[in-house]
Order: C-alpha cells, then structure tokens, then sequence
C-alpha cells in the first residue's frame, strides 16, 4: 500500500481505530523497532485527515446504497448479502469454483472457491455463512468457525495468551485468517457490484 497512490478502503471507523492504537503503542515503546517513524508516517498518512486517508465505504453504503435485505443496516455483513443477492456481476464472476485456483484471484486461505452458491432452496447464500471450520478434534469440538467480528477478536485473544495444542492453534489461526481475507474481500465485491451493476 505505501508503494502507489491507490485508494485504501475501509469499512466504519475499526481500521482507522486500531492504526491509532498502533500509533500510539509505537510512541510509548521504551524499545520502538527500528522502522517506527516510517510506521508512523504510513500510519498519519492514511488514517483520518491524512492526505491518503481511507475511504469509509460504510458511509458510502449510508448515503447511497439501499436493499430491502439489509432492514437499514450498512453493516458490511448486511450489505454484502444484499448485493451478491442482486447483482449479476457476482454471479457469474464468483459462482465458479476459481478463487485461489490457478488463473483465478490469488488466495493463501482458499482453494477453487466459489463465493456466489445458493443452498437447496435456490436462496443465494451468505458469504460468511460459508466460513466452516473445526477448531478441534472431536465432533463436540465443532463449531461454524469464525465468521463475526466478536469471534475474530476472541479467536485473536486465544492465540496470544493461551495455551493451546498445536492443532488448535493452527485451526484458529487458519480460520482468523480466513475471516481477515473475506472482510477484505466483501469490501471488493461490494465495489464491483456498486460501479458494474
């Protein structure tokens, strides 16, 4: 991102929130790595009232996107249902199993995916409904995986203090990062169903 003048994209203040945080953890360090004033310019640069700062695409979704779906909501969770519900765009882009296949969108958590698939009753279905995982091994152990932010910084929090098995740990890794690059993601679906619908 510090390489081009592109615009970086994020959605409601979170992004914006824990830059800060970082900011200031990086100022108070009695030890600060050796990149910190880079970090911190990085950081002033593209937070608010930088010059590169983010866009909210959030506020962009409160002023001008609206879908019976999202009952009001600019949620990202909300609002990325409601267009890949919508737009035939989608559709036919992400309903072949090519995300992080080969001459597909490159991915290191997903292999041929398929974003766009609808369940048995031809009802599109929720991406984030589609992150399952196990995060251990027995069946009692199973759960939907992580596909909320309340679980992502549970998840997080585990993998720091805990002490966890190997497996554990690599599941819960995994399916953090899995989280990460679908919240990633929704942010670019959303773009491409808003400006090809």
């Amino acid at each position: 991102m510090g390489h081009d003048s592109g615009t970086i994209m994020r959605w409601s203040n979170h992004e914006n929130t824990i830059l800060n945080a970082i900011k200031d953890q990086l100022l108070q360090d009695a030890t600060p790595p050796s990149d910190t004033a880079e970090l911190i310019d990085f950081i002033d640069n593209v937070t608010k009232g930088g010059p590169r700062a983010m866009v909210d695409l959030a506020d962009v979704a409160r002023k001008h996107y609206f879908h019976p779906s999202t009952k009001g909501s600019n949620s990202i969770k909300k609002v990325l249902p409601a267009v890949m519900k919508s737009s035939e765009f989608l559709k036919s882009a992400y309903s072949l199993p090519i995300y992080g296949s080969i001459g597909g969108v490159i991915s290191r958590n997903f292999k041929g995916f398929a974003w766009w698939q609808v369940d048995e009753l031809a009802n599109v279905v929720d991406p984030y409904k589609l992150l399952v995982d196990t995060f251990g091994d027995t069946d009692a152990e199973k759960s939907e995986g992580i596909n909320q932010g309340g679980a992502a910084s549970y998840a997080y929090l585990r993998l720091q203090f805990e002490e966890l098995h190997n497996h554990e740990r690599y599941e819960l890794k995994n399916s953090l990062l899995r989280y990460c690059e679908l919240d990633t993601l929704a942010m670019a679906l959303i773009l491409q169903a808003w400006l090809l619908a």
